[in-house]
């Protein structure tokens, strides 16, 4: 890219290559925002502050008896498969990923090598509001083929989490929730 582009979105920092519009622009209002006393470092500070206290709200709500129940599904199942969307989805892969990591034979949903579930399988389905169509259509699949079910939901009142052998609510605010949960 040429120097006379990379001056038309105002003072570059030298350290960089000009990378595009948009790009260098958003590497420079984060190096200015750095580089301000207290601004925005401040607010990223008490971003994670506050993150960080909802997650202890959260936890302190848990229910031990069905964080044990949860984990004893899992422990007991001959191999778990999950499945999720959203970001509910990404750290539901995540967490198959660190089931693997564990030693436990763990599959995503939506992987193509993913062999079919059976008795003796557990399916794991994460759904904030406990009511996704298609997560509640691969439920219901599991279960006709003999898997144990477990729902994690931000939402217990769901289609599909009613339907749970094993719940695990979790008191976080989620997309179409309705439970009682922490702000």
């Amino acid at each position: 890219a040429s120097a006379s582009r990379c001056s038309r979105i105002g003072q570059r920092d030298a350290r960089l290559p000009c990378m595009g519009s948009t790009t260098e622009a958003l590497i420079q209002v984060m190096l200015r925002a750095t580089q301000t006393a207290g601004g925005a470092m401040q607010d990223v500070t008490q971003g994670f502050i506050r993150a960080v206290a909802e997650l202890g709200r959260v936890a302190e709500r848990l229910d031990r008896k069905q964080i044990g129940a949860f984990i004893a599904a899992i422990a007991e199942a001959k191999r778990v498969f999950l499945i999720g969307a959203g970001r509910e989805g990404l750290s539901t892969r995540a967490f198959t990923m660190r089931l693997m990591h564990l030693g436990k034979e763990a599959h995503w949903i939506w992987d193509d090598t993913t062999p079919g579930i059976g008795a003796g399988d557990l399916l794991i389905a994460t759904s904030g509001s406990g009511s996704i169509g298609h997560i509640d259509y691969v439920f219901d699949q599991a279960v006709a083929a003999g898997a144990d079910t477990a729902v994690v939901t931000g939402d217990p009142s769901g289609v599909t989490a009613k339907k749970a052998k094993t719940l695990l609510f979790l008191p976080a605010a989620v997309y179409k929730g309705e439970a009682e949960v922490v702000p």
